[in-house]
């Protein structure tokens, strides 16, 4: 028996009918439908392998060199040439002072899968002790980016310290010509690295992060101001800016034994939800950066830029007091 014939308007959306011989070809109602069989092509309707849009012929043709706009001697090199790196000046050292900022208790710790988060179920089985329910690695995270996408860092102005107090009191110290991930999945692989290796490098094997024997004491040296921000309620109210021109203004001395040298200011931010500094000994003076709760994050981006403030006051990194 023939079959039956199908008219063209009626074909739209239907399948190929079992009765009807592949020998009829293109005059084959249903042969639009398929054309592409079998080549990946996309069912007839365009020519397979082909992307619709405008011709090569129309698309505005690229130049094979190109001049850089800016061929002054001050464009940063990223020598490290890695994914979590960027560019660092070489002629920022000798500007002036630095500013050490230590991210205290910071919740990092290494489990049976990795980085835990004390936000996932999973934690529970590796979380024993009750003052480590708020491990809170995305709170170091959110702080790493503040502090290293800021313009001191950027100047190469920035000393990070990263001390995790519930982990024996290990410290890790962060180099200047560290990228944080911007995703927290890759941070957690990051320092999950660091934590099993002791160190994080560069594909030019530059250290980028790596975590020093001891606590923190001997980064600090004997008789320095350390200067706590947090969120206490019996801590006076200061704001970036006036920390800034005090620590210009007075800075650390040289001849203090032991710690780091070449320093402005010293400043402890912890790393948890409600901005404590209780247990931590070495903090000389607590103060608050606004009379509202702040987070962690943010209090490291306004010493920042409090201290970029000032320097751009002044010349050669030597602060000038306005009289009021």
């Amino acid at each position: 028996m023939e079959p039956r014939s199908v008219n063209q308007r009626h074909t739209r959306g239907f399948k190929r009918p079992f009765n009807v011989s592949s020998s009829e070809g293109d005059s084959s109602p249903f042969s639009r439908f398929h054309n592409g069989r079998g080549r990946g092509g996309s069912a007839g309707r365009c020519p397979p392998f082909s992307k619709r849009g405008r011709l090569d012929e129309y698309r505005p043709q690229v130049a094979e060199e190109t001049i850089p706009h800016n061929t002054s001697q001050e464009t940063p090199v990223n020598r490290l040439k890695g994914r979590n790196t960027r560019p660092v000046r070489n002629n920022t050292h000798k500007k002036g002072q630095d500013v050490v900022v230590i991210l205290e208790k910071a919740g990092l710790l290494l489990g049976n899968v990795g980085l835990v988060d004390a936000y996932e179920r999973a934690a529970t089985t590796e979380i024993t002790n009750a003052s480590l329910r708020e491990v809170r690695p995305d709170i170091v995270h959110q702080c790493l980016l503040a502090l290293c996408d800021s313009n001191l860092a950027h100047e190469h102005r920035l000393r990070i310290y990263i001390s995790m107090f519930s982990c024996n009191g290990k410290v890790i110290e962060v180099s200047p010509a560290l990228r944080p991930p911007r995703t927290y999945a890759r941070f957690r692989g990051l320092m999950a690295a660091l934590l099993r290796d002791g160190r994080v490098t560069s594909t030019n094997d530059e250290v980028l992060m790596r975590v020093m024997p001891g606590s923190i004491a001997p980064i600090i040296p004997h008789g320095a101001d350390v200067i706590g921000v947090c969120n206490g309620l019996t801590a006076p109210v200061v704001t970036a800016s006036r920390l800034a021109e005090e620590a210009i203004t007075n800075p650390v001395d040289d001849a203090l034994q032991g710690g780091v040298k070449n320093v402005a200011s010293f400043f402890c931010i912890p790393c948890t939800d409600d901005c404590s500094l209780d247990g931590i000994d070495y903090v000389t003076r607590t103060v608050c950066l606004s009379a509202y709760p702040t987070t962690s994050h943010v209090m490291c981006a306004r010493i920042c830029e409090g201290f970029m403030r000032m320097w751009s006051r002044s010349k050669g990194g030597e602060c000038t007091v306005e009289n009021s």
